[in-house]
């Protein structure tokens, strides 16, 4: 299942997650079929290597069975569910009033990719594609969008059909549609780190209130910078400018959070040895424990599923940061440890 944190945040559900489309189960889903729905889950999880983000969807799921097992419990998730829904739908749905057919096609395609089925769902929208004749970009948009989650193989496709919602948002001025069109295009360019800075960047220029999008851009220039060893004294700057500008949003926080490590090991540490950096001056212990006050302010990383765009689960994010501190601060030990020599130099020592 892809990550819908970063979406849910810019429309105002932030750390939700779907639990019916994880599950791969409607919403009217019986007890017994959350049940073995849950069931083949953890089986599947189960036979995987472990991971962190083994781990972590098995902690999910065991949230998720609490939730939908206990009948009040499901009744407040569902409350939430239809309200996202809803201001999704409002988000993405058909503007103009297309004929009856038009809209019925789409309309169950929006069910079927609610339920996990997308090949059914392309037909529908193929169906629909041929009777708009280019009016409405939400089509192709979520033609991509089935496309992207069928598997990796299907990316090129979904990027195509991203392409052709574009081209028919600009020409229709659906400007609403601009940003997540973009946003998915960038998701989808594969390895292209160009073409996705690119796409971040379009969909940031085009929702300039929303900090996810701008957030995608750093992801992928940091990305992009340590691949080839280069230093984030940029990207730190403008991250630190979005934090000026969103101080409340949990995925700058995040981020910001995740680049403050990246920046210590890749850049501060001075020394690297079998693989993993090193601090052996005070210059660079002092360097880094300088951004440990500010750490603390920005809290643990946080929000189910994964960080926004770089593919890591927060456990792994909150545990590298303590295992970095921990490095700091046994080097700081290390280096202002008092030494015989030292000592009887300084009681003894020529004057």
């Amino acid at each position: 299942m892809y990550d819908m944190s970063s979406i849910d945040e810019a429309n105002g559900f932030a750390n939700f997650i779907d639990y019916y489309a994880f599950l791969g189960v409607g919403v009217n889903a019986t007890d017994e079929q959350i049940e073995q729905a849950c069931k083949e889950k953890t089986d599947h999880f189960n036979s995987m290597d472990a991971s962190d983000a083994r781990f972590e969807a098995l902690r999910d799921l065991r949230e998720i069975r609490s939730k939908l097992t206990v009948p009040v419990s499901r009744r407040s998730y569902d409350e939430i569910w239809r309200a996202r829904r809803e201001k999704l739908n409002r988000r993405s749905g058909l503007k103009w009033q297309p004929d009856q057919g038009v809209r019925g096609d789409y309309e169950r395609a929006v069910a079927l990719f609610d339920h996990g089925e997308y090949r059914r769902a392309l037909a529908y929208l193929e169906a629909a594609a041929r009777a708009d004749g280019g009016r409405s970009p939400e089509i192709p948009f979520l033609m991509g969008r089935c496309y992207g989650e069928l598997s990796f193989k299907e990316w090129p496709q979904a990027y195509a059909c991203m392409a052709q919602a574009l081209q028919y948002a600009q020409r229709n001025q659906d400007m609403k549609l601009i940003a997540p069109i973009y946003a998915w295009m960038g998701n989808f360019s594969n390895q292209n780190q160009e073409e996705r800075i690119r796409c971040y960047t379009e969909a940031a220029n085009a929702e300039p209130d929303s900090p996810i999008y701008a957030i995608s851009v750093v992801n992928r220039t940091v990305e992009r910078k340590l691949e080839h060893d280069e230093d984030l004294g940029a990207e730190m700057r403008l991250i630190d400018a979005l934090y000026r500008k969103y101080p409340n949003a949990q995925c700058v926080k995040n981020q910001y959070a995740y680049l403050i490590y990246l920046y210590i090991t890749n850049t501060i540490a001075n020394e690297w040895r079998n693989g993993t950096y090193e601090f052996t001056t005070q210059e660079s212990v002092d360097a880094a424990k300088a951004y440990f006050p500010f750490l603390d302010s920005l809290g643990s990383v946080r929000s189910i599923s994964l960080m926004p765009c770089m593919g890591v689960t927060n456990e792994y994010v909150n545990q590298q940061i303590g295992e970095m501190r921990q490095k700091v601060e046994e080097a700081d030990a290390r280096l202002n440890r008092p030494s015989l020599f030292k000592s009887l130099r300084s009681r003894f020592g020529r004057h």
